[in-house]
């Protein structure tokens, strides 16, 4: 939370703690006394005005017909009260307003009483969630790459600490996909224009993923990677084969010659989620695959059955 806001909602706090005498005295600060059993004793009018009533409407009345959030949360206020010498606080929305809502135990002529006070923080809580907000946007800036708007290799690393993490076991295929002759296109067509391919080919790889649970990641440079759970090999080789032709069809051409295009080539693999296996290994693994692919003059995709039969 900044430093400014939180030093305003202490103020409030601190307020409510060392000068109670002067709570009846602030038009501010809505206040209400009722009996355990829920009977109004005392509602001033900035209480009142918080449930849209007026003070006569609440006298003798019942608290639990204006303030649902006291009777819905009276046993743990009272849980509270008991533990942190007969005060609990906490936060209260109600008719689009943020409150610090306080109830206190008090004994009036050996009769127990309840003492509500409220005080209107919306500024202060309107300024934490706006910051909140920021910080949470600016979080998912930095998972994403800044050239093709993609998962960076950093939400790359969440992704594998949440499947870890989870306790379903399942297939998990990965496809490790890195465009042929990059370098030479960038070299012939320039940078500006390498970019340009760059961000059509992120749009089209995109459109591959439209189950929830496939992610694709921009690793950087020419290389992304495609997490593609409860998949079969047959089901990879397919998506496999799709992407080639796919790309092919961008028609992204080098300067050098009309029929020579901007390809492709991918590596493939997979592991059971809940199994142990090192992220870094197994990314060695697939770019071994992917030598291969290169090696055999790219726009093909490899996996270790394929090598192997190789």
């Amino acid at each position: 939370m900044n430093h400014t806001i939180a030093s305003s909602m202490q103020d409030v706090q601190d307020y409510f703690r060392d000068h109670a005498e002067r709570i009846l005295e602030n038009p501010n600060i809505g206040i209400c006394l009722f009996y355990p059993n829920g009977k109004i004793i005392y509602a001033n009018d900035r209480f009142a005005a918080v449930y849209n009533v007026t003070t006569m409407e609440m006298y003798e009345k019942r608290i639990h017909e204006f303030c649902r959030y006291t009777v819905q949360n009276l046993a743990g206020f009272l849980q509270k009260i008991e533990q942190n010498q007969n005060i609990a606080m906490q936060e209260m929305y109600a008719n689009g307003s943020y409150y610090l809502y306080k109830i206190q135990s008090k004994y009036r002529h050996q009769q127990h009483i309840l003492v509500v006070t409220l005080v209107d923080i919306t500024a202060y809580k309107r300024l934490e969630l706006a910051l909140q907000k920021n910080n949470k946007q600016l979080e998912q800036l930095r998972s994403l790459d800044r050239v093709t708007g993609l998962n960076n290799y950093a939400a790359f690393e969440t992704k594998i600490r949440m499947i870890h993490q989870s306790k379903i076991e399942e297939n998990i295929g990965m496809i490790l996909l890195d465009i042929d002759g990059f370098k030479r296109f960038n070299q012939e067509n320039g940078y500006e224009y390498g970019d340009v391919a760059i961000k059509k080919i992120s749009h089209l790889l995109e459109h591959f993923t439209e189950a929830n649970t496939q992610v694709l990641f921009h690793l950087g440079g020419d290389e992304f990677i495609f997490i593609l759970p409860n998949m079969q090999d047959w089901n990879l080789y397919t998506f496999a084969e799709q992407l080639l032709v796919e790309v092919h069809k961008l028609n992204l051409y080098f300067s050098s010659g009309v029929d020579c295009r901007l390809t492709v080539s991918l590596a493939i693999d997979m592991f059971t989620s809940g199994e142990h296996f090192d992220i870094d290994f197994f990314l060695v693994r697939l770019k071994r695959l992917m030598r291969i692919a290169k090696e055999k003059g790219g726009h093909c995709w490899m996996d270790n059955k394929a090598k192997n039969e190789g």
